[in-house]
C-alpha cells in the first residue's frame, strides 16, 4: 500500500471518529489526576504570589490538601473538610495531650488564623502581622488603661503566650511567676538572696497584685498602693486609721512601699534597708510633727545628733529604733510604743513613764530611800524619786537626751 493511500485512510478514520462523538453528544473528559501545576496562567496564578508559600504549594503538591470531587467539573473538597486533621497530616501536634489548654481556633480550624496557600508573614498568618491576627479576636486587652505591660505595648503576645496550646492556664509559656522572671531577672536574683519574702508573691504569684496587660496604676498594680495592701492587710490598716498619730510615709508618695519592698528583701519584714538606715534616710533633717494638743513641734535632725554625739541610747546603739517607736502609728507622741510626757513638767502617775520602763527598772523611781538601786542619790535619798514622784515633776528628758549625748548616761549638756 502506498503512503498516499495510507494517509487518506487515516484521515478518513479520524473524521469518522469525530463525527461519531459529535452525534453522540459526548465530551472529552479532563484528566482525573493533576499532572501539571495548578498555578498556571489559566488556572490559579495568584495562589503562588506570596512572600512565604505553603510547602505543598511550593512543590506543586496541591492534592496533599485538596481532593477531587468531580474531575469533569473540576471541583474539589478539602481533606477532612478543612478541619484540624488536615493540617495534622504534616504538622504533628507534638507535646499536646488531653490535659493541655488549647487555643480555641486550633480545635476549630487552623485556617482561622493561617492562610492556606501563602502569606507575607513567616507564620503564614491571614493578617498582615501577629498583633493584627490577635486583635481580630482580642481587640483591646488594655481596656483603655494608661499603664501598659511592655510586651503588650510592643504587640508581642507570644512573649508570654503560646499560639496553639499550653500546659499552663491562659496559654502561658510557663507558670506565672517563672514566666515573669524571664524578663524580671532582678526579682529572681532578689528572691534567691531573700531573708523575707512577701507571702502574696509566694502563694499567689505576681498576678496577686499586678495586672498582666494594663492598669490605671503605676507598676501595673491592680489598685493604688495602700488599697492594694488593704486587700490582704485590711484589719491592720483599719486599725492604724484609729491611731492618734500616723507615720507620714504611710500616707505620702509610695506609701507602704516607702519602707517595704513589695517582693523580697535581704532584711526582715521586707524592709528596703537595715532598719536604722531606713529611719535615718528621712530623719536626716528637721521634721515638724504633731503634738497631743494637735499642734506641731520640730523634731531635730536625728542623723546629725548621732554623728555629733558619741554616747548613744542603747536601742540606738543597737540600731533598733523600733524598741521605742512604732513604725506605723501610735496613740502616743513621737510614735512611742508607750506613754511618755510631752512637756518638761508632768504630774506623777504609775503610767507616766511607761515608754522608759519597757527597758529600765521601775525601782529607779520607786525605791526610796536606797543606797543600791541608783547612783543618783544624796546619801540614801533617791534623786530620781525626788524629781519625778510629785506634782509638776521633772520628766526624764529634763536631764537626759533620748537619742545621743556628749555626756555619760546621756546627760544633757544644759
Amino acid at each position: 500500500m502506498s503512503n498516499r493511500i495510507f494517509g487518506k485512510r487515516m484521515i478518513g478514520a479520524v473524521a469518522l471518529m469525530l463525527t461519531a462523538l459529535t452525534v453522540a453528544g459526548a465530551a472529552v473528559e479532563k484528566p482525573t489526576e493533576l499532572t501539571q501545576s495548578c498555578m498556571t496562567g489559566d488556572c490559579h496564578p495568584s495562589a503562588g504570589q506570596h512572600k512565604v508559600l505553603h510547602g505543598p504549594l511550593a512543590q506543586d503538591a496541591c492534592m496533599q490538601c485538596h481532593v477531587s470531587k468531580d474531575a469533569a467539573a473540576h471541583t474539589f473538597t478539602l481533606v477532612a473538610d478543612g478541619g484540624p486533621e488536615m493540617c495534622q497530616k504534616c504538622h504533628e501536634m507534638a507535646g499536646r495531650s488531653e490535659t493541655v489548654n488549647v487555643h480555641k481556633p486550633v480545635d476549630e480550624s487552623c485556617l482561622s488564623c493561617h492562610a492556606p496557600h501563602g502569606s507575607e508573614t513567616t507564620a503564614m498568618l491571614r493578617a498582615d502581622s501577629l498583633e493584627t491576627s490577635c486583635d481580630n479576636c482580642h481587640p483591646d486587652v488594655t481596656n483603655g488603661m494608661s499603664v501598659v505591660h511592655g510586651p503588650v505595648g510592643a504587640k508581642s503576645c507570644l512573649a508570654c503566650h503560646e499560639a496553639h496550646w499550653s500546659e499552663h492556664a491562659n496559654l502561658l509559656l510557663a507558670p506565672t511567676s517563672e514566666l515573669c522572671f524571664i524578663c524580671h531577672q532582678e526579682q529572681k536574683d532578689a528572691m534567691m538572696n531573700a531573708v523575707s519574702s512577701h507571702q502574696a508573691v509566694v502563694e499567689e504569684g505576681c498576678l496577686g497584685c499586678h495586672s498582666s496587660h494594663a492598669s490605671s496604676h503605676e507598676y501595673l498594680l491592680s489598685a493604688e498602693p495602700n488599697e492594694q495592701c488593704r486587700q490582704c492587710h485590711a484589719a491592720f490598716i483599719d486599725d492604724l486609721g484609729k491611731k492618734k498619730f500616723s507615720h507620714e510615709p504611710l500616707v505620702e508618695g509610695e506609701q507602704c512601699m516607702n519602707c517595704h519592698d513589695p517582693h523580697f528583701s535581704e532584711q526582715s519584714d521586707l524592709l528596703r534597708q537595715i532598719s536604722q538606715d531606713l529611719c535615718l534616710g528621712c530623719h536626716d533633717k528637721e521634721i515638724q510633727i504633731k503634738t497631743d494638743a494637735n499642734k506641731t513641734r520640730a523634731l531635730s535632725n536625728i542623723k546629725q545628733q548621732l554623728a555629733e554625739n558619741p554616747n548613744h541610747h542603747g536601742p540606738v546603739r543597737e540600731g533598733n529604733c523600733s524598741a521605742c517607736h512604732m513604725a506605723h502609728g501610735s496613740d502616743f507622741i513621737s510614735l512611742l510604743i508607750q506613754d511618755f510626757p510631752e512637756r518638761f513638767y508632768a504630774n506623777w502617775s504609775e503610767n507616766t513613764y511607761e515608754a522608759c520602763f519597757e527597758c529600765h527598772d521601775r525601782r529607779l523611781v520607786d525605791d526610796h530611800p536606797t543606797q543600791t538601786t541608783t547612783a543618783f542619790r544624796n546619801g540614801d535619798q533617791n534623786l530620781h524619786y525626788l524629781h519625778t514622784r510629785r506634782k509638776k515633776g521633772r520628766t526624764c528628758r529634763a536631764c537626759h537626751a533620748e537619742h545621743a549625748s556628749k555626756q555619760p548616761h546621756l546627760i544633757r549638756e544644759s
